[in-house]
């Protein structure tokens, strides 16, 4: 396997896609390189520009690009299944997802288009910025890719073939280990120590292996499996989606609350951050985005399966429905274990690093991870959006009473 750098981009380039043009300076950039972007842990990700052309070369590698000094392997044969991953969700909902160019399976490298002429949403969202019908949006995006991979929709034999094809496994360890059990390949921060004392509360574990078992053994339809605002970029009514390696056959309930889970940080940082008005606007949108997501994916697949469900699943719209509000207590469960799993490392998640007080980023941190708490213990008393919505502000405010 050729491994790609800076300097031999171009010669790969020239063999493997000469369709893009050469003639003109070209500018090439490692995203994740410090000095440059300090996005991506895991993957060997290039921009290349050559005037108006503009195109991202990714390649997956056996040890992740963060790694230094430790090994942490992975399977590079994940850069093929994110490849047709991405070819596959293009054909349900072209809209949100980046143009797939190449796929060079001999060298686990393939070209996408650069969405970089988009918002990067999450550093957007932290410098206060909002975009009205995000949520929407985002819940059109998962609740149309998850139906049609779904077996209400497809034949027996491809919905089998389908979950087979994409078991993944290699990348599913990283997300069963890391949110589900808090085991990092990287050291644990000394800022978050005291918060590791409460993860062995019988209560808590049992809701974590509930869900860890759900997310292990549930095959509903493909799932993105780390869809959070860092993987999705937007401008006005534009919005894409990347970084689709983890996507197996799973619960689709992870999607909505890993999502969810990428919401909440940004609201508990709000609280602690000068923004205009006191950040009251910014909160208020940020629930938005949340009632949005679910009210959208309801009425998404709702609409979908009226149309396009087999027809005996077509039938039974009372079980739609019950298949709907099964969703919304798992994915709160899921979105407070990814709480809790991050606010393990929060003063390294951009959210927080936001706060320049150091105290009140700890107080941050530390709200974040008694909400993610409460959802995790309550989830399964929370019936409607509006119930979700109530925990959080409601554990919000006390906790700001308390400081």
């Amino acid at each position: 396997m050729l491994i790609l750098t800076k300097h031999n981009l171009l010669s790969y380039l020239k063999d493997k896609y000469p369709q893009f043009d050469q003639r003109l300076p070209v500018e090439i950039h490692a995203i994740g390189e410090q000095e440059e972007d300090p996005a991506g842990l895991i993957n060997f990700i290039f921009r290349v520009r050559s005037g108006n052309a503009s195109i991202i070369v990714k390649q997956g590698q056996e040890n992740i690009r963060s790694a230094q000094g430790f090994e942490y392997l992975l399977p590079p044969s994940r850069n093929h299944l994110e490849a047709i991953s991405l070819r596959l969700r293009k054909a349900i909902v072209p809209q949100y997802v980046p143009e797939l160019y190449l796929l060079d399976q001999e060298n686990n490298v393939f070209i996408m288009e650069d969405v970089s002429y988009l918002r990067p949403c999450r550093q957007a969202l932290v410098q206060g910025e909002q975009f009205p019908g995000l949520g929407s949006r985002c819940g059109e995006f998962m609740a149309a890719t998850a139906f049609y991979t779904s077996e209400f929709y497809l034949p027996r034999t491809t919905f089998r073939a389908l979950a087979q094809c994409f078991t993944n496994s290699g990348m599913r360890r990283v997300m069963e280990e890391w949110v589900f059990l808090h085991r990092s390949p990287f050291p644990p921060l000394p800022e978050t120590m005291p918060l590791r004392a409460g993860l062995e509360d019988p209560e808590l574990l049992a809701q974590t292996y509930q869900l860890r078992h759900r997310y292990m053994s549930s095959q509903e339809a493909l799932i993105h499996s780390d869809l959070h605002t860092g993987n999705i970029f937007v401008k006005g009514q534009q919005m894409k989606v990347i970084d689709m390696e983890y996507t197996f056959a799973g619960p689709c309930a992870y999607d909505l609350g890993y999502f969810l889970n990428s919401i909440l940080s940004l609201y508990c940082a709000s609280l602690f951050r000068t923004m205009p008005g006191g950040g009251e606007s910014y909160r208020r949108y940020l629930l938005e985005v949340l009632a949005e997501l679910f009210i959208q994916y309801r009425r998404t697949f709702t609409e979908l399966w009226s149309r396009d469900a087999k027809p005996d699943y077509r039938a039974c719209m009372s079980y739609c429905d019950a298949f709907l509000d099964d969703l919304l207590p798992d994915a709160v469960g899921y979105g407070a274990l990814a709480a809790i799993t991050l606010s393990l490392s929060g003063p390294d998640v951009l959210d927080f690093q936001a706060i320049e007080d150091k105290e009140k980023q700890i107080q941050a941190i530390q709200l974040y991870y008694t909400m993610a708490r409460t959802l995790l213990l309550l989830r399964s008393s929370i019936k409607s959006v509006s119930d979700f919505l109530n925990v959080v502000v409601t554990c919000s405010n006390h906790y700001v009473k308390r400081k």
